[in-house]
């Protein structure tokens, strides 16, 4: 879509290793039977362009010639797994499906969500590492 010369500068989230503020919530879904299990092959998602090979192969295969792609850390940081929790489910993708869940369906995937956040406890915050694919690519 974009003339000769055109720039499409973009960011996407890298895998799930990189990101548990998304990652987390899933696995815990999937475990508990709420949602399909992750697989090895490609998914729709926020981490669906993980891949780096992936986003390059698509760039290309667009007719995009000149690409830089550089990894860009960053960090989301929760006053406690409270405000986690209300971002989870007021904020994400994912609040209606935990929205949608029995009473006791939702403290169990609350319990397990709290126990996985204790890693990432920093003192009286929740801070949760984050990396993105940060890339400009000229047609």
């Amino acid at each position: 879509m974009l003339v000769p010369g055109g720039r499409l500068v973009f960011a996407v989230f890298t895998g799930p290793a990189e990101n548990p503020f998304a990652s987390i919530p899933g696995r815990i879904l999937a475990e508990h039977g709420h949602a399909p299990p992750t697989g090895s092959g490609w998914q729709p998602g926020i981490l669906a362009l993980g891949d780096r090979a992936r986003v390059e192969a698509l760039l290309a295969a667009a007719g995009f010639t000149s690409v830089q792609i550089e990894a860009v850390e960053m960090e989301w940081s929760f006053k406690n797994a409270d405000e986690y929790w209300s971002f989870l489910v007021d904020l994400t993708a994912l609040g209606p499906l935990v929205r949608s869940l029995s009473a006791a369906a939702r403290s169990a995937l609350r319990d397990a969500i709290d126990r996985r956040l204790v890693d990432f406890a920093r003192g009286d915050h929740i801070v949760l590492p984050s990396r993105c694919w940060c890339g400009v690519a000229m047609r």
